[in-house]
């Protein structure tokens, strides 16, 4: 009887062992930290160092080499036995890719997008959680803190702050309605000064534009247009470094992903019907930005770029003949026929 009953308690000892151990690989973590990288070995990790010293432990961290030509593998060798960190290496396909085969394996309950020559305040994901519990917000909004190259605090700039309506109102969850077209189209949309719910961006079948960059402006306005309920936290959590090598620092040099982004940015903020009007008007910044942004142009960009306006083209002459699109069509038109642009049809031989 003893023997048997010593037995028992074996198989019960084992099997709640075997119950422990399943609920720990099973957990899914509360946020998923990702990290996409190319060529910014420099800087991965301060940004990689900055997640570990969380003061909030409940994450994991997905780490993306995407094809990365300088020492960031072999940096990436120092962290692969840490549990908390997933790393995938692949050919360059580019950060919207990246971020988007991130996205497919992570569990957390929110993403948040960390690029690799940025930071995160030790006490960010303790806030974010604490903010989250217990409420339902698809995306939660906050301050960034604006550092130059070696890393040294700069301030906070207009960009770096929320729209009025959040700072004087912390407390509330906002959507799309509350805004003004104004305020929606400054709003800093920076992937890296939001964190994103993960059930929501898969509901709604939400990406990165491949390819392309200006990613981070789709990705927010496809998620604010879906009706995304929208938190807000007043506080610098995130720290974003400036230097001559960022990806973005020389915006002229983008055009071609710049006339893509007008596009996106039209057929994502128009899938809900019923917020066609702020959709448009938001939308229509980017349309209409399309001339100066080619004014930027150095003479040479302009005769590279040129197949990018005629592709554009293309997107006008898809949409429906009604008031809008015919005055948008003529518009675009006259800009594209004009002699100062047919001029950049051809390079003139030497």
């Amino acid at each position: 009887m003893f023997f048997k009953s010593s037995k028992f308690i074996k198989l019960l000892l084992i099997a709640t062992c075997c119950v422990i151990i399943s609920f720990h690989f099973l957990k899914k973590p509360y946020f998923s930290i990702i990290i996409c990288s190319y060529n910014y070995g420099h800087y991965l990790p301060q940004t990689i160092d900055s997640v570990l010293d969380s003061t909030f432990k409940d994450y994991e961290l997905i780490v993306v080499n995407d094809g990365s030509t300088d020492k960031t593998s072999e940096i990436l060798k120092k962290y692969k036995n840490n549990p908390k960190i997933t790393i995938i290496e692949h050919e360059n396909m580019g950060l919207s890719l990246s971020r988007n085969k991130a996205m497919k394996i992570a569990k957390g309950k929110y993403f948040w997008f960390v690029d690799a020559d940025d930071w995160i305040d030790k006490k960010a994901l303790e806030i974010l959680h604490k903010k989250t519990t217990g409420k339902t917000m698809d995306m939660v909004s906050f301050y960034t803190g604006h550092v130059n190259e070696k890393g040294h605090f700069m301030g906070i700039g207009g960009y770096d702050r929320l729209p009025i309506r959040l700072e004087m109102n912390p407390h509330d969850i906002h959507t799309v309605e509350d805004f003004s077209a104004g305020e929606l189209s400054g709003y800093p949309v920076t992937s890296g000064k939001q964190i994103y719910r993960r059930e929501f961006i898969q509901k709604n079948n939400i990406e990165f534009p491949p390819r392309t960059l200006f990613e981070d402006d789709v990705f927010f306005f496809h998620t604010l247009f879906s009706d995304a309920r929208i938190g807000s936290i007043s506080r610098v959590l995130y720290y974003k470094r400036a230097h001559a090598k960022a990806i973005t620092a020389d915006k002229s040099k983008y055009f071609d992903s710049y006339t893509r982004i007008a596009r996106y940015i039209w057929e994502r903020t128009h899938l809900n019907p019923k917020h066609q009007e702020k959709a448009t008007i938001v939308a229509n910044v980017y349309i209409n930005g399309v001339p100066a942004r080619w004014n930027w142009l150095k003479e040479d960009l302009k005769y590279k770029f040129y197949p990018d306006l005629v592709k554009l083209k293309e997107f006008f002459d898809a949409q429906p003949d009604d008031d809008y699109w015919k005055n948008k069509k003529e518009w675009y038109n006259d800009f594209l026929n004009s002699p100062e642009i047919q001029k950049y049809k051809e390079r003139p031989q030497n």
